[in-house]
């Protein structure tokens, strides 16, 4: 008897492996069968889940209105020039020769047909060497002996003995270099010895204006479209000594609707036009700012407009 019932013993074992693992089939089987629901509603009781949520909705919403209500502005940075107000007028050599003296330096103020410069002139060296020869003759006793012609000798040097009392022992010799107009002399091309050619750039004269500071710089055709009078800009400028920059508020003032070529006197100042530009001129909004040096460099900013942050996602154009 003992033995039969310890040859039963795997019998039973064996079905009851065979019946769990049909049972743990059939489970696997059904949960592979069944869809799982991501969808689930969360279920929120303990007190700190409500407020996550709460302070959840609260962020999505701030977000929302932000990038709804919220602007970015939109600008444009070019290099730029300041200037004092007032037209710049070129001052040309009307002879050529060397100049002897120089009767006016940079700063001063001018007025219409003041001499800047003296110009000793071929001509009149020549001019004036026949005279010194006709008195030395006349002195010696080798004039003609003709009387009349004797007489217009006479008559000849005293005009000479004439000029040279009013004007000086070389006055005769000698042309001034003019100014055309009233205004401050900010360029000066002139130097004792120096030679000069009728025609040559000698001075430049800036005419008075009460107008206020500009800021001057070049933009491209592209961006020339884009700008209106009246646009706020700001004016950066390196001081030097300081670490931070000096910010001066400025507005457009106007932009050549064509292209033109740059005044020479404002590339002398080291801006550089980009090919087919546009002049910009802008003003400052203060009258007479502080520290500002004519042909001083900085970056003009304007402000093109602002644009939504949503619609820079979705890539439209702001005001």
């Amino acid at each position: 008897m003992p033995l039969c019932e310890g040859a039963a013993q795997p019998v039973d074992y064996q079905r009851s492996a065979v019946f769990f693992q049909t049972m743990f089939r059939e489970k696997a089987l059904a949960r592979r069968a069944r869809r799982e629901t991501v969808d689930a509603r969360l279920q929120v009781t303990a007190p700190h889940e409500w407020l996550l949520v709460s302070g959840l909705g609260v962020a999505l919403v701030v977000l929302l209105a932000y990038g709804l209500l919220g602007r970015a502005e939109r600008s444009l940075s070019i290099e730029t020039v300041l200037v004092r107000p007032g037209e710049r007028i070129d001052v040309v050599a009307s002879v050529s020769g060397v100049v002897v003296d120089v009767l006016s330096e940079v700063g001063d103020t001018v007025t219409p047909g003041q001499p800047i410069a003296r110009v000793r002139t071929p001509e009149a060296e020549r001019w004036g060497a026949v005279l010194r020869r006709l008195r030395e003759s006349m002195e010696s006793g080798d004039a003609p002996q003709d009387m009349a012609a004797n007489e217009n000798l006479r008559a000849l040097l005293a005009s000479a003995r004439s000029v040279t009392a009013q004007r000086g022992a070389d006055g005769f010799m000698t042309e001034d270099i003019t100014t055309p107009r009233r205004g401050e002399l900010v360029t000066l091309a002139l130097a004792a010895g120096q030679r000069i050619a009728a025609g040559e750039f000698a001075a430049r004269i800036r005419a008075a204006s009460a107008r206020p500071v500009e800021a001057l710089g070049f933009v491209t055709r592209e961006e020339a479209m884009r700008l209106v009078p009246g646009m706020h800009a700001q004016v950066r400028l390196a001081v030097p000594g300081t670490g931070a920059p000096q910010v001066l508020p400025a507005r457009v003032e106007d932009v050549s609707p064509r292209v033109v070529p740059p005044p020479r006197w404002l590339t002398e100042f080291g801006l550089e036009p980009p090919v087919r530009s546009h002049l910009l001129r802008a003003t400052l909004m203060e009258p007479d700012p502080l520290q500002v040096i004519d042909g001083a460099s900085g970056t003009l900013r304007i402000v093109l407009g602002h644009r939504s942050f949503a619609s820079l996602l979705f890539g439209s154009d702001g005001d």
